[in-house]
């Protein structure tokens, strides 16, 4: 399999620098067996087993000069990317942080979108096909900017069963440098997959549980302050016998107490919130009493099931169907 890409690589930049043949080649050559070292040399001596087997198994199964791996987030949003015009294989090892505002509309456009824009230094902005699949490593965090209704990214946790494991990954790293990546290349090119489209995806992916841990890192200010009253079943400084509902300036000064970024929260504000049904699924209704004026919240079960429409289904702190008193 390494031969097949090396083949493939070497001959398209021959193609490309006619008039240098013998030294491409020898790059090429060269290129292809220093990937070859690496591998082996991560398979036995590198990080963590897990991340380590990741890392090997990707390498090994897209092997070849387009595959291209950053460590810093400058390599992911920096202006000059010639780097990426060729890549297939995008691998951003713990290179970004999911609340990175700057790098959220880069990110997603590599992507989606069906064009690349390519700047090298010097030279003129060009578009290419956008031919990236972008894989990103990480230690348990903040990692993607995963919003409601998500589809760009899959969360996937590592499993730690086979954590110290020294003899299950000598024998995994021993079959795929023997053999083992090419037989994982011929499984997947014969995989029938007629009928099938990338952009159909699994409900179960949709809604997996560390797809959304990442949703609930990004949940704007006033979700955060929301889904801690749906998981206490409490509505904060709730009225006697009316469990349900609360004066208006109880709930301000519990979310401003919250949730530091909504210190500036106005009744106005949190008015908008509360009639939302694009962001609550189940929205409170206006409570008037010659006191003051409050809101009154939609039955617990009701607003924690709009909620897992949205968010996919949570795992409450605490169970049951009513506000507690």
């Amino acid at each position: 399999m390494p031969a097949v890409s090396a083949g493939f690589s070497i001959t398209g930049m021959t193609a490309v620098f006619v008039g240098a043949t013998l030294p491409v080649i020898g790059m090429g050559v060269a290129l292809e067996l220093g990937k070859l070292s690496a591998v082996a040399w991560l398979g036995r001596y590198g990080g963590s087993p897990a991340l380590r087997a990741a890392l090997v198994i990707l390498v090994a199964v897209l092997m070849g000069l387009n595959a291209f791996q950053v460590t810093s987030r400058e390599e992911v949003i920096g202006k000059f990317n010639g780097h990426l015009q060729d890549c297939i294989l995008f691998v951003a090892d713990e290179a970004y942080w999911g609340g990175d505002k700057r790098c959220i509309g880069r990110l997603q456009g590599m992507i989606t979108e069906k064009k690349l824009p390519i700047e090298r230094k010097g030279i003129d902005l060009i578009q290419v096909p956008n031919m990236l699949h972008v894989v990103m490593l990480a230690e348990p965090g903040w990692v993607i900017p995963a919003g409601p209704y998500e589809r760009r990214y899959a969360a996937i946790a590592v499993s730690k069963v086979r954590r110290g494991d020294r003899g299950y990954f000598n024998a995994l790293h021993g079959q795929i440098e023997n053999g083992g990546a090419a037989a994982m290349f011929y499984d997947l090119a014969m995989l029938d997959l007629s009928g099938w489209h990338p952009r159909e995806i699994p409900e179960a992916l949709l809604t997996n549980p560390e797809l959304q841990k990442q949703q609930g890192f990004n949940l704007p200010p006033l979700e955060q302050w929301y889904v801690m009253i749906l998981h206490n079943a409490k509505v904060p400084g709730s009225l006697q016998g009316k469990p349900s509902t609360a004066f208006s300036e109880s709930l301000l000064q519990d979310a401003r107490r919250a949730v530091p970024r909504l210190r500036e929260l106005t009744a106005v504000q949190l008015r908008n919130f509360l009639t939302d049904k694009e962001r609550l699924g189940e929205v409170c209704t206006k409570y008037r009493a010659s006191i003051g004026n409050g809101w009154t919240f939609p039955l617990l079960a009701e607003a924690r099931a709009a909620w897992e429409e949205k968010y996919g289904p949570t795992e409450w702190d605490i169970p049951g169907d009513d506000w507690r008193k």
